[in-house]
């Protein structure tokens, strides 16, 4: 279900259509267009002279991470071969049973002294790719990534699609675990600092804290990082 050009185009033949310009007996059904169930949230970094892209599906109804991939290259022609293998590793993990993972919430990167905000945002989606694939967490993403889903969401309640195919967000799971992730500037380092909070008791689950000086260097750091 693009939510591009295409869709920019039929929402303007639809209010066209309403406009009084045309015949209502001809008024196209747009409101009968499918809502979708899964939304493909990304984001390309620069890496020094290399490029990060992040690619993460979210389930709409939970606001649920159920797939992710991570990949770098030079030129855009590049992409075109990486994309089966992205597309088999995100199908794949899709299929993964995780009703009894436990659920964690990933909010935003706390920021301390002067740390590149964009730098630790895109180190915590790296996260939560990472923990998806553990295959130890029911992973729900508070990033940039939510707010892929909720632009969505606002185009499913507009109008162009029917009643029946809306996704309710408001039906979507509450973790009763968060990941507090705190990025801090210490010298020419970066100390990345998270650990698994438990919302009920206050009591921390698992952490760990790992070092960088540059986004090159931190993209490599979640293989290391069991957080367990």
């Amino acid at each position: 279900m693009p939510r591009t050009s295409i869709n920019l185009a039929i929402q303007a033949e639809e209010r066209f259509q309403m406009s009084g310009m045309t015949n209502p007996d001809t008024i196209a059904a747009l409101g009968r267009q499918l809502g979708a169930q899964y939304v493909v949230a990304g984001s390309i970094t620069a890496l020094g002279s290399q490029n990060l892209l992040i690619i993460a599906i979210l389930k709409i109804d939970e606001l649920r991470q159920v797939a992710g991939d991570i990949q770098t290259y030079r030129s855009i022609s590049e992409i075109r071969g990486k994309l089966p293998g992205m597309a088999k590793t995100i199908a794949d993990a899709s299929r993964q049973e995780v009703s009894k993972l436990p659920q964690l919430a990933v909010p935003p990167v706390q920021l301390a002294g002067s740390a590149d905000k964009n730098d630790a945002d895109t180190l915590a989606q790296l996260l939560a790719v990472h923990l998806v694939r553990t295959g130890k967490y029911r992973v729900y993403p508070r990033t940039k990534s939510l707010e892929q889903v909720l632009i969505e969401y606002d185009n499913q309640f507009s109008g162009a699609v029917a009643d029946e195919y809306m996704p309710k967000i408001g039906q979507g799971d509450n973790p009763r675990m968060v990941l507090s992730v705190t990025a801090r500037k210490l010298g020419n380092d970066t100390m990345f600092n998270a650990a698994v909070i438990n919302m009920d008791t206050g009591g921390q689950e698992a952490g760990d804290t790992v070092d960088y000086r540059s986004l090159e260097d931190g993209r490599g750091l979640w293989n290391s990082w069991p957080l367990n």
